[in-house]
């Protein structure tokens, strides 16, 4: 049944520890076998294989690391299965024997990173030592011990001792007064600001200049707390800056060579890098479930469920592993095992209907037995989406995608991104929200925020009221299919399109709701709870259908009507329901509906005393039954008062909910409409106002060539306006309103 989870049986394996594994390996293949632990509430890290568990986890960090080095180097390989690694031991022998030679190769190109780095900084000093600007000490402040200070003007420049070194910009100011201090303002300095960063700082390269064997160590601590490295200044500076670019040349050969041997290296073990995370997830797996088993000297046992229909199948997988193993102690599955243990749920699933079961385990798993509501999203989801986005050309532009991700899915499989993950894994409902937003558009006559008269229309043009054109009908027929384009070309166009589309949202939201008492009714019966369908979904059911059917039941009687001339006296459906409790059914003649005023009022009053009946019932059923049962098995936690505020809450929440729900599902409306008028916006702005407009101002040739002029430059910033906001934007958030809509006001009429 595919509107159920499948029946699952109840079992028992009984197997060797020799054999444990192997069987274990197969049925992972397989998906079909849920284990119970049989070893609660013993820890986790107390039991027979925690420490092969432990010993995997490790192994799998030490993999998570050598994938991630390489992403970074790009060296990813096509894949294959190594039939060599396929124990653990070898697996770990292989990723400890990478690591290791890839650390030592990492930590040689860090060597030769930092050494570069240094004949690089140093190059660049002598370099632009000759560049460098003398900046004379111009500070007011003196020195308050004037004996000691030493006028620079009246120094031999040659007996200058000279500090060369390169410093980050931001830190040159401070540097400056730190120095001005120390050497009590008798020093001077160059600068030179290089056009290069280094560790992403733009970097200067400065002269320090002092007069004396003390402030030059003075100032050479001082600098290096700054970080800054000092360069001796070499008799020939050429030569010397020769050198250091042939030691630069070396090095980047050197480095080059090393990240070929790195990447080498990691080409090739990404070869196998999927393989052995298989492998690794695998024995993961089958050590968490080892754990599982209760352990009796060599024997092992768990219980366990499998699907009804899979117990042979699953019986012959381990005769095969006994028989490849020539096992002496062969393993065993008992079946048909009583147990009150609440059974799993197993939602089966493919690639189609994947994506929907997902959208129902989101909100909450079906219990045992429970109707899967994922076959109703098939219809119900997509559906509900394109009644807000309803637009035939917006349609088949998502159409388009959505069926190119199911053509080339093989391909587009492949791709590695989270983002286009999240979209392709939900290629098939894309497909169907985009093909239903088509034919709602054309229900709509909507495309691109225009209408087109396909069929004809029975309006023609009448006569000028007012600077208005007037339409009238000419005939009684009616518009063969959709809206007539007449109501988009009007002036009012928007009450007429609001009027219908939020009394269209009423209609399908009470509809879908009573469904869902209606899944609530068949999980019921399923289950035989008769009391349950009595004392609760009889009155959940009569308080929706009395008022809120009685509401769709209006809405669609009055489409009936033809008020003709007399459209002020059309009936008000908002007073006429609140009139029901707040009269008590009585009618006012001015807001009469049916011919005989008297047939209203019987209706109004059946409904409002429906409507209080059940309400009573909902309170007072369900507890009643509970208290008689409670008076033959006393519970020492649960009392008659507990019972009784329990079921006020429920009836209370229960009738606000259906209010509350009802009006949710009136952002159908409201997102149509935001969606028809983004549309409007867009068109008008980028096509009909600066195209059409530029068009109009001009006669003849010259009109026709502005107007291409024009379209060349708008259209594209419109279709992209249209993909980017409407397409993209908006769908994702008519998709969001569309899941608050299926798991809030659908689901909790029936999920328990």
């Amino acid at each position: 049944d595919i509107l159920r989870p499948w029946p699952m049986q109840f079992c028992r394996l009984n197997t060797t520890n020799q054999s444990v594994r192997y069987i274990l390996n197969k049925l992972l293949e397989a998906k079909n076998v849920q284990f119970i632990d049989e070893n609660e509430p013993e820890p986790i890290f107390t039991r027979i294989f925690s420490k092969d568990s432990q010993r995997t986890a490790d192994i799998g960090q030490k993999l998570i690391y050598l994938r991630n080095q390489v992403e970074i180097y790009g060296s990813s390989a096509h894949q294959v299965q190594n039939q060599e690694l396929t124990s653990l031991t070898s697996i770990e022998d292989a990723i400890d024997n990478v690591t290791a030679e890839f650390k030592q190769l990492s930590s040689e190109l860090q060597t030769h990173l930092n050494t570069r780095l240094e004949v690089y900084m140093k190059l660049l000093a002598y370099q632009n030592f000759s560049h460098v600007q003398i900046v004379p000490n111009l500070e007011s402040e003196t020195s308050s011990n004037e004996d000691t200070a030493l006028n620079l003007n009246y120094t031999d420049e040659k007996s200058l001792r000279t500090l060369l070194f390169l410093i980050p910009s931001r830190s040159t100011t401070i540097l400056q007064k730190t120095l001005f201090r120390i050497t009590y303002t008798n020093f001077t300095f160059e600068i030179h600001p290089l056009e290069v960063e280094i560790d992403k700082a733009q970097v200067d390269v400065m002269a320090v200049y002092v007069p004396s064997q003390e402030m030059e160590n003075r100032c050479r601590r001082v600098i290096n707390s700054f970080g800054c490295q000092v360069y001796e200044i070499p008799e020939n500076i050429k030569t010397e800056i020769d050198q250091l670019e042939e030691q630069l040349r070396q090095y980047d050969v050197t480095i080059g060579y090393v990240k070929i041997r790195i990447a080498n290296i990691l080409h090739d073990f990404s070869a196998n890098i999927d393989f052995i995370t298989k492998q690794i997830e695998t024995e993961a797996i089958i050590n968490f479930t080892m754990n599982k088993f209760k352990v009796i000297n060599n024997q092992m046992t768990c219980r366990c469920w499998i699907p009804a229909d899979e117990v042979v199948q699953t019986r012959q997988l381990i005769h095969e592993v006994d028989t490849a193993l020539n096992s002496q102690i062969l393993s065993n599955l008992d079946q048909d095992l009583q147990t009150d243990l609440q059974r799993p749920t197993l939602l089966k699933s493919n690639k189609f209907t994947t994506v929907f079961n997902s959208i129902v385990t989101s909100y909450g798993q079906p219990s045992y037995g429970e109707l899967n509501p994922a076959y109703f999203y098939l219809y119900q989801f997509a559906f509900t989406y394109s009644m807000m986005f309803g637009d035939v050309g917006h349609g088949i532009i998502n159409s388009l995608v959505g069926l190119l991700m199911v053509v080339f899915e093989k391909k587009l499989s492949t791709v590695k991104n989270e983002m286009f993950d999240l979209v392709f894994y939900g290629r098939y409902l894309v497909l169907l929200m985009s093909v239903f937003s088509v034919l709602v558009g054309l229900f709509y006559n909507d495309w691109f925020s225009l209408a087109f008269d396909f069929f004809g229309s029975p309006y023609k043009k009448s006569h000028i009221q007012q600077n208005t054109l007037i339409w009238e009908r000419d005939s009684n027929r009616p518009n063969i299919f959709g809206i007539d384009a007449h109501w988009h070309w009007s002036e009012n166009t928007m009450p007429f399109m609001n009027s219908f589309k939020m009394k269209t949202a009423v209609i399908i939201g009470v509809s879908q709701m009573l469904f869902g008492l209606v899944l609530k009714l068949i999980n019921l019966i399923k289950k035989r709870q008769k009391a349950k369908i009595f004392a609760v979904w009889l009155p959940e059911f009569m308080i929706m259908f009395s008022f809120f059917g009685y509401m769709v039941f209006l809405i669609i009687y009055k489409w009936f009507q033809d008020y003709g001339v007399h459209k002020d006296k059309a009936p008000g459906l908002i007073n006429l329901l609140i009139s029901v409790f707040l009269r008590f059914g009585a009618v006012d003649e001015t807001n009469q509906i049916f011919n005989d005023i008297q047939t209203q009022k019987a209706v109004h009053v059946t409904v409002l005393i429906a409507f209080v009946l059940a309400a009573l019932g909902l309170l007072l059923s369900e507890p009643i039954i509970e208290i008689v049962h409670l008076k033959k098995h006393p519970q020492k936690d649960v009392g008659v008062g507990d019972i009784v505020v329990r079921q006020a809450i429920h009836t209370i929440e229960y009738i606000l909910g259906c209010i509350s729900h009802t009006a949710s599902y009136l952002r159908l409306w409201a997102l149509s409409l935001a969606h028809s008028q983004l549309s409007d916006v867009l068109y008008n702005q980028f096509i009909h106002q600066l195209v059409f407009g530029m068009v109009d101002n001009f006669d003849g040739a010259s009109g026709i060539v502005i107007g291409i002029f024009s379209m060349t430059f708008l259209y594209p910033a419109w279709f992209g306006a249209t993909i980017g906001i409407i397409c993209a934007m908006e769908a994702l958030s008519a998709y969001l309103h569309c899941l608050r809509l299926c798991w809030i006001e659908f689901n909790s009429k029936f999920f328990e």
